[in-house]
């Protein structure tokens, strides 16, 4: 019985089109998978009831009026930009306007006799002065000692609010920052969707004292509804009551506003529950990376302001893009934000806190830099030292550290260094050991042994494993096996189409429609790479991959019947070989022509770097040689490594319109492509001509003639 082919009709034609036009609409739609907004927030990585927790949350920001302005604006612009400012707070010792923001004066409802106890507030009384008189009050001197009475006074005040609000003030959860608090919204969302609000609360980073410990206010610290209702019980609305704004307490002897708050809630029964280092008082640089600040979380981090905040927060929404938010951003990932300033040595540059320092038992280390070296060589757990002209001093943390200029002590002048290999192998390892929890192949013996990598890999990926999200984290790991497994989606996509092709070929016999459907993914797929810049979403380089892949499956078994298709079997086998050849051949310059374009857009931007010895190289000739990450390791001006990977994203645009060029012929070709009906049965003159008359003819010469005969 003869097979039957469909008709290939104008309706194939049209569905085909419709297809790639809804891949388009799908492309325009795709940037908007990674934004999102404190008052929508569902955290895809991590499915936990955040959206709700977010609108719980009341901001509580203290700033002051001899404090600069520019530090509120640049929280206001980075951190605090995407939160409604219903959830946003802003308190101080001096009313005003700050943009849209009103910033509300926390001692206005002082009675005048309370104001008289304490000293500081001679400073407050000279602020309304010059605020009367259009005086600049940054000028004043003396806010943090006038500071330290806010933090109570807050409380009184927030609570006051909830009182008047009639319901309007439904807050369950109150965050207390500085204007120079970094905060990180999604990990914090998360810690408290596993807390009860009704329960008296009080988070933060721990500062110990002999009887007390309190929360550190530069690194946030939180008060759930309980510790609010807790602290306000019972409730008092006589103002003229002694120490009225600071709960019936002396503050003028503590160090600060932090302690008072601390004592208050001891005397209620609420005590400070530690979160470090996830609420953290460093910046970046200040961190000691290592076995014990590696796979936590980041909440908060503090002293970063102007450019520093604008800086930390792009690099982070930068991140968070990559990663399509699909994991919490952990101490071990913001490690890549300070790599780059990692380098051999740095002069006048101390490396080593104070706290992590270990001395040499050798006193030939102390003698020099060279043998300070030597003896962080000599220790398998040392990353870095510092020499200070006397001293040496050696690390297992690694650290940025900061200037120290020579003339804060003339007598000691600070080198330090880093053992930039044994770094780097050092965070391969976790890496790997990352993957392997991923995979769940780290077994308890191994737990037992690997310490800090196992429990690296439990701490970070049990929670993403409880998910189903196993591969979601594969993408983002920073070792060489990092570039193999972004590559993933091309070849998940090939085989599979190429098998689906084939069967498809063999079902209906016809190879023109999925020539042109292959075509048409192939040149979306690339027209969709071409707008990729420097910092792509992970969703559109991923489904632009699969995308390319599923018309280069289509493709890659398809042609070849084409080619014999209008051929007798006599040439059948010329064809295949001509074919193969030309694959081939096609092949060699399908990665020739790239590179070439690679190399010379490279050189066409690379003025656009500003070091004129890494631009010299991108001009000569070899970009596509210096294009991988130990390149851009070896820069070690985080400019200068921006700058190249901008060249970098220009010059591979420019490459996927040269694609372009040989995929959309291909397309146009396809439409006019001659369809040949595939043969049914195999006419072939090729084989072993038999002679059943003769013996001989089947290899049997010598046989008997009976046997000859019977084997005939």
């Amino acid at each position: 019985m003869a097979l039957r082919y469909p008709g290939y009709t104008r309706q194939a034609t049209k569905y085909l089109i419709s297809c790639g036009f809804l891949l388009l609409l799908l492309f325009f739609w795709l940037p908007e998978l990674s934004a999102r907004r404190y008052n929508t927030w569902d955290w895809t990585g991590c499915p936990d009831p955040s959206a709700t927790i977010a609108q719980d949350i009341q901001i509580v920001v203290r700033t002051g009026g001899s404090e600069p302005q520019s530090r509120l604006r640049s929280q206001l612009s980075t951190i605090l930009s995407r939160i409604p400012q219903r959830n946003v707070l802003i308190l101080s010792d001096m009313e005003e306007e700050i943009g849209s923001y009103h910033v509300q004066d926390v001692y206005a409802d002082l009675s005048e006799q309370e104001r008289a106890s304490y000293p500081e507030f001679a400073l407050y009384d000279t602020q309304l002065e010059y605020q009367k008189q259009g005086g600049n009050t940054r000028e004043l001197q003396g806010g943090w000692n006038l500071g330290k009475y806010m933090n109570l006074a807050m409380k009184r005040k927030i609570w006051k609010m909830h009182q008047e609000s009639h319901g309007g003030f439904n807050f369950r959860w109150f965050v207390f920052l500085d204007t120079d608090t970094f905060i990180e919204w999604e990990n914090l969302l998360v810690l408290l969707s596993h807390l009860n609000d009704a329960k008296p609360l009080y988070i933060g980073s721990p500062v110990w004292l002999p009887a007390l410990q309190f929360a550190h206010g530069g690194s946030a610290y939180i008060l759930s509804y309980g510790a609010m209702k807790a602290l306000n019980t019972p409730e008092t609305r006589d103002k003229e009551q002694l120490l009225y704004s600071q709960f019936g307490f002396n503050t003028t002897a503590l160090c600060c506003g932090d302690e008072a708050l601390a004592n208050v809630l001891k005397s209620k029964g609420v005590s400070l529950k530690g979160y470090w280092p996830m609420f953290n008082g460093e910046i970046p640089a200040a961190l000691s990376f290592g076995r014990d600040l590696w796979c936590e979380p980041v909440i908060s981090l503090h002293h970063i302001a102007g450019e520093d905040m604008q800086d930390l927060w792009q690099w982070i929404e930068n991140w968070k893009l990559r990663t399509s938010s699909m994991q919490p951003i952990l101490f071990k990932d913001l490690f890549e934000y300070v790599a780059p300033q990692i380098i051999g040595t740095r002069e006048d540059w101390d490396n080593i806190h104070g706290s992590m320092k270990i001395f040499p038992k050798s006193t030939a280390a102390h003698s020099s830099f060279q043998n300070c070296k030597a003896a962080c060589e000599l220790d398998s757990s040392c990353f870095q030292f510092v020499y200070d002209g006397t001293t040496c001093a050696v690390s297992d943390h690694i650290r940025v550290g900061s200037k120290r200029s020579p003339e804060e002590n003339p007598a000691r002048t600070y080198i330090s260094g880093w053992m930039i290999e044994r770094i780097r192998d050092w965070t391969m390892k976790t890496y790997l050991w990352y993957l392997i929890g991923i995979l769940g192949s780290v077994s308890e013996e191994s737990e037992e042994s690997l310490s800090c990598y196992s429990e690296c890999a439990k701490h970070c990926i049990v929670p993403l494993r409880e998910r189903g999200k196993y591969m979601s984290v594969i993408f983002y790991i920073n070792v060489p096996i990092g570039g193999g497994v972004d590559t993933l989606p091309t070849f998940a996509g090939i085989i599979p189409f190429a098998i689906m092709g084939g069967v498809i070929l063999s079902k209906t016999g016809r190879y023109k429609p999925l020539h042109f459907f292959g075509f048409i993914a192939l040149t979306i797929g690339f027209g969709l790479f071409s707008t990729l810049d420097e910092n792509p979403s992970d969703a559109a380089w991923i489904c632009y991959q699969l995308l390319c892949s599923i018309g280069a499956g289509c493709l890659a078994g398809i042609t070849l019947p084409a080619v014999q298709a209008p051929l007798d079997e006599s040439d059948v086998a010329t064809a295949t070989g001509l074919w193969s050849f030309t694959r081939g051949f096609g092949a060699i310059w399908g990665v020739t022509i790239p590179a070439a374009v690679f190399n010379n857009e490279c050189a066409k931007h690379a003025a656009m770097v500003s070091n004129a010895g890494v631009a010299q190289k991108l001009s000569g000739g070899k970009a596509y040689e210096y294009a991988t990450q130990a390149f851009l390791n070896s820069t070690s001006d985080p400019t200068v490594r921006a700058e190249v990977i901008r060249v970098f994203a220009k010059s591979m645009q420019t490459v996927w319109y040269v694609c372009l060029a040989f995929s959309a012929p291909g397309l146009i070709i396809a439409l006019f492509e001659r369809e040949v009906k595939l043969r049914q049965d195999l006419k072939t003159e090729f084989g072993i001509e038999e002679d059943r008359k003769d013996p001989a003819a089947f290899g049997v010469i010598g046989l008997s003639t009976v046997e000859a005969n019977a084997v005939s």
